[in-house]
């Protein structure tokens, strides 16, 4: 173990990659009959208007359009967008422009120029000859890279810990300190806040959401199982404290009802002779003497709950509002509990519990209302990638869960399976557990303010120069944020990174204090900018994994092709209809892998007007109609 220097710190700090400068965007021989096409000289040539212009995507170019050429849109909804392997794509996001592509527009600004240049099939015809048609491209493989973990962002007191269980298992070390960092979030819960801002008086609430991806084979529930252990003993002291404190109350309960049984039998019996004598005094005098208080019972310290519903949840933090963790081995299940009917308000529940600084009401027909004074509930569990690609397709979709709350798991790990393995049987470090263990219990027993209402959270603030690694590092991400380089989905995750940084910056700080700190200082800071940069590596392979159905859509289709199930000029219904394909099997299916194969120049989408709604038709690359 090696106590690591601020410098090194600040070298993790900006190792993210900048992005390709735009002189350096290449590509390969061109799609759809475009090998080394000009688009920017064309751009020019043509008048076409660009409101804004920037590298996108994975090594792409994007120029957003002044106006849309086809229904004049004027509201950043046109686009033309040159992708990494040469292809290029247009289009206008308005579903009344559905169905417009970079032939439409450059015939648009070019009359006449498929014509000119024998690009354009007849609508009966074969489609466009041999010669007219660039090679395909490959589709790709696989998901987008991700940083790895490096150790020097872990707190001292908890890498040697961290690091020994990652090899003693041989799993990934993001998974532990992902896991690590919500438990530890859970124990802080609302006792202390951070301001991020030098003066104003916005506040964040430490409280985090992880979610660990890997196929079921990756040990992903024993990892959180392992860095949930010194958590497991708190549990236990929490337990034995409650029996010492709930014998102690029944002693005080048994008192306080011989008390009141004694006091009962000499009212009565004052009662009796003031019913003879008419002199009221002594039994007036006795009713107001106090008796004993009947004691209230002891509330167990409850740090996690497992599988509870929304109400129970309400219960156990009305009973413990510096917040709990909820624990689900498998997030898929509660995912889709939160889709059934009926169900809308837990989702809403959720939404709130993030932020860790309001109040919520749950109202229920048959168990009344509750009324929930401090709502902040972390969250943390493992998923494999199958049903994590398909909930992310239909939250980018706008379908179900677009509406947040899969940008709330700020800390999403989605690393790269280990490559080998290695038998290593030796005894865990117990040093390093003990050590853990007291940062647990340091942080379990924080007093900031006792005197704070449940409505109130202490605070701190960064030292001068922390805030200006802050104030840096929101300069860079609120400029990003403006520039539209990022996918829609990626941009609202990367968005929260706003209260992600300051939240881990204050946890890092307290793990690493002796005593409660005055302020957060630069190593902390440094280190949180450090983890945000890793974090956005995985949030752009989840986002990336969206795009996973319709590329496994696009290789069923090219498999089909190959084989001879579709034919060239086969309308999208003929796929569809009565096949049973997998992945092939819905008019969406259907039309996403048509749209991915058309990129990479494996076939053309032809319109016929029929009179009525057009027939779409794929008009397959010649390489195929060969070997159909």
């Amino acid at each position: 173990m090696e106590v690591v220097d601020r410098e090194k710190l600040e070298a993790v700090a900006i190792m993210r990659p900048s992005p390709r400068p735009r002189e350096e965007v290449r590509f390969s021989p061109g799609r759809h009959g475009y090998r080394g096409f000009d688009l920017e000289a064309w751009i020019g040539e043509h008048g076409v208007s660009v409101k804004r212009e920037g590298p996108w995507g994975r090594d792409g170019y994007r120029w957003v359009l002044e106006e849309c050429p086809w229904n004049g849109h004027a509201d950043n909804a046109a686009y033309i967008v040159r992708f990494a392997g040469g292809a290029i794509a247009a289009g206008c996001h308005h579903n009344s422009c559905q169905g417009y592509n970079w032939r439409d527009l450059r015939e648009h600004y070019e009359p006449g120029c498929y014509q000119r240049n024998g690009h354009q099939a007849a609508p009966n015809e074969a489609g466009a000859r041999v010669e007219e048609w660039e090679p395909p491209a490959p589709l790709p493989d696989g998901l987008p890279p991700v940083d790895t973990f490096d150790p020097v962002m872990l707190p001292e007191s908890l890498r040697g810990w961290l690091e020994d269980i990652a090899e003693r298992m041989q799993v990934p070390l993001d998974y532990l300190a992902a896991g690590a960092m919500v438990v530890i979030s859970s124990l802080v819960g609302r006792k202390l806040g951070i301001y991020p801002k030098k003066r104003d008086d916005w506040i964040v609430v430490p409280n985090l959401w992880g979610m660990i991806v890997g196929r079921s084979a990756l040990l992903k529930s024993p990892a959180l199982a392992e860095v949930m252990k010194p958590l497991g003993r708190l549990i236990a002291d929490a337990h034995e404290a409650y029996k010492e404190e709930f014998a102690e109350y029944e002693i005080e309960a048994m008192v306080a009802e011989a008390e009141a049984k004694a006091l009962k039998k000499t009212m009565e019996k004052l009662a009796s002779e003031a019913a003879k004598t008419g002199d009221r005094s002594e039994l007036m005098e006795a009713a107001r003497a106090e008796g004993a208080e009947t004691p209230e019972p002891p509330t167990l310290r409850r740090y996690k709950t497992e599988d509870a519903t929304v109400e129970k949840i309400g219960e156990l933090l009305v009973e413990n509002p510096q917040g709990i963790l909820n624990h689900r081995d498998e997030l898929s299940g509660w995912f889709r509990s939160l889709e059934k009917q009926g169900r809308e308000g837990d989702r809403a529940f959720y939404l709130e519990s993030w932020n860790g600084t309001g109040s919520f009401d749950v109202d229920r027909i048959g168990r009344g209302s509750l009324h929930i004074r401090a709502l902040c509930l972390s969250i943390l569990g493992g998923i494999q990638p199958g049903p994590l690609s398909s909930y992310v397709y239909q939250a980018v979709q706008g379908q179900q869960g677009a509406d947040g709350l899969l940008q709330r798991f700020q800390l999403t790990v989605w690393s790269d399976p280990p490559k080998t393995w290695r038998n290593v049987d030796r005894y865990p470090d117990t040093d390093a557990k003990n050590r853990v263990y007291d940062v647990f219990k340091k942080l379990d027993s924080l007093k900031v303010n006792e005197a704070a209402t449940d409505e109130e959270v202490p605070t701190l603030r960064f030292e001068a120069e922390a805030q200006k690694v802050f104030d840096t590092w929101r300069d860079e991400l609120e400029q990003r944020l403006r520039s539209e380089e990022m996918a829609p989905a990626l941009e609202a995750h990367v968005a929260k990174y706003r209260s992600l940084m300051p939240s881990l910056a204050l946890l890092f700080e307290l793990i690493d204090a002796e005593d409660l700190p005055g302020s957060v200082g630069k190593t902390a800071a440094l280190r949180a900018v450090a983890w945000c940069e890793y974090l956005e590596t995985h949030a752009s392979r989840l986002y990336a994994s969206a795009e996973k159905p319709a590329m496994e859509g696009a290789r069923a289709l090219l498999e089909r092709i190959r084989k001879g199930d579709v034919k060239d000029g086969s309308s999208a219904r003929d796929i569809y209809r009565g096949r049973h394909w997998s992945k092939l099997s819905t008019p969406e299916e259907v039309n996403a892998a048509v749209a991915v194969l058309e990129d990479y120049g494996w076939l053309r989408v032809e319109k016929v007007e029929t009179g009525g709604r057009p027939t779409i038709r794929v008009r397959l690359h010649p390489t195929l109609r060969e070997g159909a």
